[in-house]
């Protein structure tokens, strides 16, 4: 559910939990509510089928359902992010059809949810069907736990990010569910939560890269615009590993990576002027490594967040369109220029978001080294924050739904700079065990109490694997 978990952006606020009121057809309508009362879609009167067989058939068949629409959602969106390459003659519609629909991380993700459905469907109605048909909300937790186990389906390596993407919703789950009852709450928690865990992210991509993960860190450089290979030289600056007025050999490794990257005159000049400097341990880069092929640095950011707004803005269009087509293809058959006009005005907004944030990072990054401060590790944390409020540029269900992508990537590269510093020792399993914990919490109110559920995991629920 990580990636599904992005693709909807006019979502509720963490903040306004929305309750669903079963109407007597069945269906659900979205209705505000601030009581604590939260009723079950799951009662024991709902249909339920006819003995172990029956459940077995409706397990199978909810598999089945739930296989094919994850395989059309997840090549879909793939799909539409390659016709880009199609359009630019990198790539035929032919193999951008087969890579997106028949890749094998495509058919892990369907089968992830499809395994999940099947095991959900089939614990959860099996133990309705030995307990003549009571519901209460163990079902859903013994269910919901058991399903968990639907993330061996997945990568090895893609089932802590699975993982982890599951607990922070388990966890914005039971916030609802305490907020409800007065117990906590925390105003503007999705800005916070944001900006804290931007600040530990943006901290991990400058200083210790190798805590997050792979594929989402050559996204950051590939986003920021800033060469992997000069990141890698000012973090080993910043900590003391080299020195300036190094060998000649390790001069010109740092001029031919300017060069590679079409570095102006003037800043040839500049940082072959920094490189001549006497040994010092607090030596800065300066920052014309930030911005290579132009010189000021104002205009080199301004660039830089119109090069990630328009680079980004075919991503966001695609995660706005896809689900739209096919959960909700009805806003367009009833109201095609409204719909389009409000998927124009979301695309737009999250790439000036986007935009913004690489773009208040990297100005902090030149604002520092016109300072003359002493660089130090802790001011990559400290303007990690001040990106994180870009948040703000966003709508308010749309916060939430970026804080719960954004901190388990945060959490994980913390826990892994912990087990560096051997404060923390790693243990076997772990994917498994989150996995089946917030599952466990998670199916248990979607039965009980489906409001305390963010309104887009509960549509994707709803969606894919039905009441029960």
């Amino acid at each position: 559910m990580s990636d599904m978990s992005v693709l909807l952006s006019d979502t509720e606020t963490i903040d306004s939990p929305v309750t669903l009121s079963p109407a007597s057809s069945g269906t659900s309508t979205p209705t505000s509510s601030s009581s604590s009362h939260r009723p079950s879609i799951c009662k024991s009167t709902d249909h339920l089928p006819a003995g172990y067989l029956g459940v077995l058939t409706h397990a199978i068949t909810g598999a089945a359902r739930a296989y094919i629409q994850t395989l059309l959602g997840r090549g879909g969106l793939t799909f539409f992010i390659k016709l880009l390459a199609v359009s630019r003659g990198k790539l035929s519609v032919g193999k951008a059809f087969r890579t997106s629909f028949g890749s094998e991380e495509t058919r892990r993700f369907a089968a992830t949810f499809g395994l999940f459905a099947f095991l959900w469907k089939a614990v959860n109605n099996g133990i309705r069907v030995a307990r003549g048909g009571r519901v209460d909300p163990w079902n859903g937790a013994i269910a919901g736990g058991v399903a968990g186990l639907a993330i061996l389906a997945e990568a090895p390596e893609r089932r802590l990010v699975f993982a982890q993407q599951l607990l922070v919703r388990a966890v914005q789950a039971m916030y609802n569910h305490l907020k409800d009852r007065n117990i906590i709450h925390f105003p503007q928690g999705d800005t916070l939560l944001f900006t804290l865990a931007s600040a530990q992210v943006l901290y991990a991509y400058t200083m210790r890269p190798h805590t997050l993960d792979p594929t989402f860190y050559r996204f950051m450089v590939a986003t920021a615009r800033v060469p992997g290979s000069v990141l890698r030289y000012n973090e080993s600056l910043v900590r003391g590993k080299i020195t300036t007025g190094g060998t000649m050999e390790a001069t010109e490794d740092v001029l031919s990576i300017a060069r590679k990257y079409h570095a102006t005159p003037k800043n040839l000049e500049r940082i072959g002027e920094f490189l001549q400097l006497p040994p010092s341990a607090t030596a800065i880069m300066p920052c014309d490594m930030l911005h290579l092929s132009m010189d000021n640095c104002l205009y080199a950011n301004v660039e830089r967040w119109i090069r990630v707004a328009r680079a980004i803005l075919p991503v966001n269009a695609s995660l706005n369109l896809v689900p739209t087509l096919l959960f909700r293809f009805s806003r367009i058959r009833n109201a095609p220029g409204k719909t389009a006009l409000r998927m124009l005005r979301d695309t737009l907004r999250s790439s000036s978001f986007l935009a913004t944030f690489v773009t208040i990072y990297q100005m902090a990054m030149c604002f520092i080294r016109s300072s003359g401060v002493q660089d130090r590790p802790i001011y990559y944390w400290l303007a990690g924050a001040a990106s994180g409020l870009s948040i703000q540029m966003e709508t308010k269900g749309r916060r939430s739904e970026l804080a719960l992508y954004v901190l388990p990537k945060a959490a994980d590269a913390w826990m892994r700079m912990m087990v560096d510093r051997r404060w923390i020792f790693p243990f076997p399993h772990v994917p498994l065990l989150l996995s089946s914990v917030a599952m466990s919490i998670l199916m248990s109110l979607y039965q009980e109490e489906p409001g305390c559920i963010s309104p887009l995991f509960q549509f994707i629920i709803r969606r894919l694997f039905g009441r029960n």
